[in-house]
């Protein structure tokens, strides 16, 4: 059931399901967050297919759903990328037989020597489904361009099977991580890289429908009371409404965790930390009890611990010294056994010293990590890992806290912001929510964003990762003392900066914003209905003249021609969700669709209509003509000039987007994914406004190609195809009748996060019914001497 991802509609329409790019796609590159179920694709898949070689098959077909045809017959061969990287010398010659040996040599060692001929047959035949899981566990440069070019070469040498690749989305921003096509495969006018999917977060409906099935299962296996599974389920579901959990549901391992936890405890904790804290507890203490049905007392691992006069902390603080250590080696790459693994005789000899040197009593404990606790797990022979990486994470993360000079430790890991993020956020997390130590946050993030002005890419991360630290700590809590308060004012604006200059990758940049959003950013004004803090509001001045409209090139937008329009103002930015809150809550109005108040409040609002966002435009018309705080330009403008503000028409929009030098983009004639948030940005979703500051328009509007489709009061016409209304453009009431009824298509402009580039030119055009609403429908506002007769 797993989705991925793309714009929400009105319709409802179903997702793109994986096992729909399954059988769409010979080559496939998963992508993902953390825990969002990469891996459990991969052993699905493996489980599915396995089943179809035993004598009872049932199943199976369904199982595979569309994929089932494409993978019919196919063998699963489950590749860890990790193990591939620990082949990696500087001499070794690269190809595909690494692959293959490696893969022969794990048959080898699991007993299954006569096995490795039939596979071979099986690669060259084209019968198998290559399953490459985390691409993104391999660090360092050399060894990144070893493991891509051998399973590169490995595709182009058995090229008729078909191939999944498993990895983190952050990760995959790297260019040299990236998968491309064997020479014979790769088109002519289009990427050379292998396709890539991203998988979305469950929605709410999947979410629900997890819990469900998770408490069935637990009544029919009898470790809840028969009757009880619905009742169970319900109070999960309830509690999973609240904001903080809200957040975290959507991924499918941090669900999983909630969901133990509750099962356990009967409610949830207050952050993500804490859940942590308590699925470690369950899964080394307790869930041996759970599956034995409540048989023993005691779980065997307390047993041993107290044997020896230890304590589960104790057991804790070792965990956490080898998931540190494991973590640490595997970003230095100078010992490839321990890329994120524990090798046994390193966990055998910790615990042997946890034992008071009782080698046998370490052996014993071993074994029960082994057989009965679920949070270190044997991958291979004399190799552990951790369930998911975020464990490891969040345990190296409580061993940066319990050190006594915790800001020496953590030091060194700031020149590698990339692969120790998530363990320093965690370890903030656990001085905030476990310690009650917000203070002790405070100096990492005057070191993370000094006061001299930023110089350079990791600054800028530094600064990224500041935000992100005092988002763990919450703004409620940073508003309690001066020195939290003088911290989240300097980082605020250093994340408008950041902001400003285009640092950092599309995907970062994105990711900067919304954290500044959680943050309060301070671009808007709080108490001015959340508009640009600038002098006229966020209003930019379009002055008269003419401008060339259209394009040649273009079915929709033919021909190009020159036109005049008045002085006329519109936003910088498209309105965001924190203004349209303001609207909102002020009017009050009920959205056709709640969801478009959930994104970040300086993300652009979408799920909106065409007519809601008129509504909106009449509103904030209403308010800055009686406010005294609205700026003398635009009040002259409105009672002088009799001006509206108002949906633009497609001609202010086009005007304004590319100014009188007919560029193609609002930045110019050449396409850049820096520039705007379209499909090559990567980051598949809206961003907050102005994230894309080398996009601006020669006037200074910003997210006027990408992000989201803007609504015009143009007219399009009746029909979905091509428009009624042909240029040479005509303003006023034959092209912008606002009383033109719901059958008349209204114009959008600008593309979204999901186009590609064609669809985010200046003169890219669409249209849609004014009573329809998605997810990258969107608008601005202008201010303009609109016609009477429009009205």
């Amino acid at each position: 059931g797993e989705s991925l991802r793309g714009p929400k509609d009105h319709k409802e329409e179903k997702r793109p399901q994986v096992l729909d790019a399954l059988a769409a796609y010979d080559r496939l590159v998963l992508l993902g967050e953390p825990g969002s179920g990469k891996s459990t694709v991969v052993q699905y898949l493996s489980y599915s297919l396995a089943q179809a070689f035993l004598p009872n098959k049932n199943g199976t077909e369904k199982a595979l759903g569309p994929a089932a045809e494409a993978l019919e017959n196919r063998i699963p061969l489950r590749i860890i990328v990790r193990d591939l990287a620990g082949l990696y010398s500087a001499d070794r010659e690269i190809g595909p037989a690494v692959l293959s040996n490696h893969i022969e040599q794990t048959f080898i060692l699991n007993s299954m020597t006569e096995l490795w001929p039939v596979l071979e047959k099986r690669l060259e035949q084209g019968r198998c489904l290559v399953l490459l899981d985390g691409l993104d566990e391999v660090a360092g440069a050399d060894r990144i361009a070893f493991v891509r070019d051998v399973i590169e070469s490995f595709i182009d040498r058995y090229p008729k099977n078909r191939y999944l690749a498993t990895c983190r989305i952050l990760s995959y921003e790297d260019a040299i991580r990236r998968l491309r096509l064997p020479a014979s495969e790769q088109p002519e006018h289009d990427s050379n890289e292998i396709p890539n999917k991203t998988l979305a977060p469950f929605n709410d409906e999947q979410i629900d429908a997890f819990v469900t099935v998770w408490y069935n299962e637990l009544e029919r296996t009898r470790q809840i009371d028969p009757g009880k599974s619905d009742e169970y389920a319900a109070k999960l579901q309830q509690a999973l409404q609240r904001p903080d959990m809200k957040e975290l549901a959507p991924n499918p391992l941090l669900l999983t965790v909630m969901t133990l936890v509750h099962a356990h405890k009967g409610e949830l904790p207050d952050a993500r930390v804490l859940l942590y804290k308590e699925c470690l507890e369950i899964l080394l203490y307790r869930w041996e009890v759970t599956k034995l049905g409540g048989k023993e007392s005691n779980p065997t691992l307390l047993n041993a611990l107290e044997a020896k006069g230890r304590k589960r902390i104790d057991l804790l603080d070792l965990l956490c010294t080898l998931a540190f250590r494991a973590k640490d080696q595997g970003e230095t790459g100078q010992e490839t056994e321990a890329l994120q693994d524990i090798r046994e005789i390193d966990l055998r000899r910790a615990l042997a010293v946890l034992g008071k040197n009782d080698w046998n009593w370490a052996d014993e404990v071993l074994e029960t990590l082994r057989l009965r606790a679920s949070v270190l797990i044997e991958r291979t022979r004399g190799v552990f890992t951790f369930p998911h990486r975020t464990f490891q994470e969040y345990l190296a993360g409580v061993f940066i806290t319990s050190q006594t000079d915790m800001w020496a430790t953590l030091e060194p890991l700031l020149d590698n912001l990339g692969y120790w993020r998530e363990s320093i956020l965690l370890a903030m997390g656990i001085l905030v929510y476990e310690y009650n130590q917000s203070d002790r946050v405070i100096p990492l993030v005057n070191d993370l964003a000094p006061r001299r002005p930023p110089q350079s890419e990791p600054d800028w991360q530094r600064i990224w990762l500041a935000g992100e630290c005092l988002e763990v700590v919450k703004p409620e809590r940073l508003e309690e003392r001066e020195s939290r308060k003088d911290a989240l004012t300097h980082v605020r604006q250093r994340l408008v900066s950041l902001l400003q200059a285009g640092a950092l990758t599309p995907v970062e940049r994105a990711s900067a914003g919304t954290v500044l959003s959680n943050l309060g950013d301070p671009r808007f004004c709080r108490d001015f209905y959340e508009l640009p803090d600038e002098p006229l509001l966020g209003f930019v001045e379009i002055p008269a003249g003419e401008f060339v409209m259209g394009d040649d090139k273009d079915e929709d937008a033919r021909p190009a021609h020159s036109l005049y329009l008045p002085t006329f103002y519109i936003g910088r930015y498209p309105v965001t969700v924190g203004q349209y809150t303001c609207f909102v809550k002020d009017r009050p109005h009920t959205p056709k669709d709640p969801d478009c108040l959930k994104a970040p409040s300086n993300h652009p609002v979408v799920n909106i209509t065409w007519h809601e966002a008129l509504l909106y435009c009449r509103w904030l018309q209403e308010k800055l003509l009686s406010d005294v705080q609205t700026p003398e330009p635009l009040k002259t403008m409105m009672v002088e000039k009799k001006a509206q503000i108002f949906l633009p028409s497609e001609a202010e929009w086009e005007k304004a987007a590319r100014g009188n030098d007919e560029r193609t983009y609002p930045w110019g004639n050449e396409i850049d994914p820096g520039f705007a948030n379209y499909t090559d940005a990567n980051i598949d979703t809206t961003s907050a406004v102005g994230c894309s500051p080398k996009g601006k328009s020669p006037y200074g509007c910003l997210d006027m190609a990408g992000n989201v489709w803007e609504w015009t009061r143009s007219l399009w016409g009746k029909k979905w195809g091509a428009s009624d209304y042909r240029y040479p453009y005509q303003p006023g009431k034959k092209s912008e009748n606002l009383k033109a009824g719901n059958e008349m298509l209204r114009v959008l402009r600008g593309g979204s996060f999901g186009h590609i580039d064609s669809g985010v030119r200046c003169s890219s055009r669409g249209g849609s019914g004014p009573d329809d609403w998605s997810g990258d429908f969107g608008f601005r506002v202008v201010l303009s001497p609109v016609e009477p007769s429009v009205l």
